[in-house]
């Protein structure tokens, strides 16, 4: 025990002076990217399509679209708060209860991450989807009282409550500064994967390069939005019965043996001593796990 907590001393220091390395490096990493950003604005050139464009950044990029699309900003700050606890934490329970439960809970911590942002990106998609035809129809009068199309897109989000409201603001900051509309449209849109939106998009591109009525595309799509949001609250009444289902099927292992371990926990722990009985275990947890993926795909399906 005493050796296993000096070599988890040993590690952490390790870990800590590599972050203090590691932020360094970031800081002025981060000085040199704001540079050629600015650079980039200067000459014209598109961020990510120049010769200094990384795969590292990209990814840094896709991590901040992927938080931000769940309502939450990542910065510096929560990296170097997430990610030195989750260490400290794996450590600690390395030094307790072994490599297994570090992975276990290293495993846990990200999975219940991705199903916190699943879960917080798929409210704010449905709250943006009720907000949209509203918001269509605000810019509609607008337009049909003489305002200008990117006046009108600006003054009607100033009207629309979040989670809608806080994407079109940073919509108005793209207009603000010089862009084309269904340019910044595109890039605020960025990784939502609400198609709505991406129609909204296709038919103000449709408008500023064939031209036509802005208004009655504007009418057309909120119609469609309106029916497409019909359609699949319809279908998401019709299969409900069916995600149930595969909820009791999923769970039920998972309940069995949170109860044999709460009331029964010498039987697990005999299976586990146990080579055969551990063997076994770890077949039974894989397989849970395949299941409840074939499970959730099924249901994706649907």
């Amino acid at each position: 025990m005493s050796d296993r907590l000096l070599v988890g001393i040993g590690l952490l220091g390790l870990l800590l002076s590599g972050l203090a390395l590691l932020r360094v490096e970031l800081a002025q990493r981060r000085r040199r990217e704001l540079a050629l950003q600015r650079f980039r604005e200067i000459v014209g050139i598109e961020p990510g399509r120049g010769q200094g464009a990384s795969r590292r950044l990209q990814l840094v990029r896709r991590l901040r679209r992927h938080f931000w699309a769940a309502g939450i900003e990542l910065t510096e700050r929560h990296l170097w708060i997430w990610g030195p606890g989750l260490a400290v934490l794996a450590l600690l329970a390395w030094v307790v209860a072994g490599l297994l439960a570090a992975v276990i809970l290293v495993l846990l911590a990200l999975g219940g991450l991705q199903l916190l942002l699943g879960l917080r990106t798929a409210r704010r998609r449905r709250l943006m989807l009720e907000q949209l035809p509203a918001f269509l129809e605000h810019v509609v009068r607008m337009i049909s009282a003489g305002t200008s199309l990117a006046v009108a897109i600006q003054e009607a989000s100033r009207d629309t409550p979040d989670p809608l409201g806080h994407l079109l603001a940073q919509l108005e900051r793209q207009l603000q500064l010089g862009a084309a509309l269904d340019d910044a449209l595109d890039r605020v849109t960025e990784g939502l994967g609400l198609r709505e939106l991406d129609m909204v998009a296709l038919a103000l591109r449709v408008h500023q390069r064939y031209g036509g009525s802005v208004v009655d595309l504007l009418r057309g799509v909120t119609r469609a939005v309106r029916d497409r949001d019909r359609m699949q609250r319809e279908f998401h009444a019709m299969t409900a019965e069916t995600r149930t289902s595969a909820l009791i099927l999923g769970s039920m292992p998972l309940a069995l043996a949170v109860y044999v371990m709460l009331f029964n926990p010498a039987y697990l722990g005999s299976m586990w001593n146990d080579p055969a009985g551990r063997g076994l275990l770890l077949a039974a947890a894989g397989l849970q796990l395949v299941g409840s993926w074939l499970l959730w795909r099924m249901v994706r399906s649907v």
